[in-house]
């Protein structure tokens, strides 16, 4: 099984200033790599928006990655846990925590 490389993206690069969508910072698969957002922008007389990303393998066919992000008009922060599973015929592709693979991965680190 071949190892996910991440390359990740310096949160100011994309422009965003003060605000932005969870589909703006999640994570995603491009030519056979993880790309994460990290990083902070522009300060602005409000304070500074960021994006956290964190990446955790599993197993060695699953891996998680955490994302936090804040910006002028988040209470809470934005983002979320995505999962990304490798197999044999689709290589890495992102599923939801209800996929059986991270779903039992998920429920063996819980015990």
């Amino acid at each position: 099984m071949p190892r996910l490389h991440t390359t990740t993206v310096p949160f100011k690069t994309l422009k965003l200033s003060n605000y932005f969508r969870t589909n703006d910072i999640r994570p995603y698969i491009e030519h056979g790599k993880l790309v994460v957002i990290d990083g902070y922008g522009e300060r602005r007389y409000w304070g500074t928006p960021s994006v956290q990303s964190h990446v955790t393998v599993l197993e060695d066919d699953v891996v998680s990655v955490t994302v936090t992000g804040w910006h002028k008009h988040t209470t809470s922060p934005v983002g979320g846990t995505y999962y990304f599973v490798y197999s044999e015929s689709k290589g890495w592709q992102r599923r939801t925590a209800n996929h059986r693979v991270v779903k039992s991965v998920l429920e063996l680190q819980a015990t």
